[in-house]
């Protein structure tokens, strides 16, 4: 069931491995959906009863985020969006019961160019369906990436004698 169901990366040495990606295969979400091809499924999908807003769906994502030992402090505020498939044909265009936050780390130069797809992040998909997390990655962080490292080195500078 854990390999049919679930997808897992992990990165690291082997005292420090930590999860970098996760997918939830049987979520209904796949980046493949979005090619043209895949109109008529993409169309089932937004049928289907979303039980999420944007709101309740930004507070699943966030609790999420928290999960990993994220803390919002060391990242830039959060982009959130509901993903819409043929955003750039109007006609075509297919609101989806997923929902997807990004954290760019503090230290990346915003607004992000274009042509710049990697750089220190936090992505979390969210499904409406299922009102369960569908993916999470996150790309060039350390493991352990999310910890207020200034706040323990100064709490570790108290307890020292």
């Amino acid at each position: 069931m854990l390999e049919r169901r679930f997808s897992f990366m992990f990165i690291g040495k082997d005292a420090t491995n930590g999860i970098t990606y996760f997918y939830d295969k049987s979520s209904g979400w796949s980046s493949r959906l979005l090619d043209p091809k895949n109109e008529r499924e993409m169309r089932a999908l937004a049928q289907q009863t979303n039980l999420l807003n944007n709101t309740t769906a930004l507070e699943l994502v966030r609790k999420y985020f928290r999960f990993q030992g994220h803390g919002e402090s060391n990242f830039h505020p959060v982009r959130f969006k509901q993903m819409v498939w043929a955003s750039d044909v109007p006609s075509r265009r297919i609101v989806l019961p997923f929902y997807e936050a990004e954290w760019a780390r503090r230290d990346v130069k915003l607004p992000v160019e274009e042509n710049e797809s990697i750089y220190p992040s936090v992505t979390i998909i969210v499904s409406g369906l299922q009102t369960n997390l569908v993916a999470y990655s996150k790309i060039q962080l350390p493991v352990g990436h999310g910890i207020d490292w200034e706040a323990k080195r100064e709490i570790e500078k108290k307890s020292l004698p």
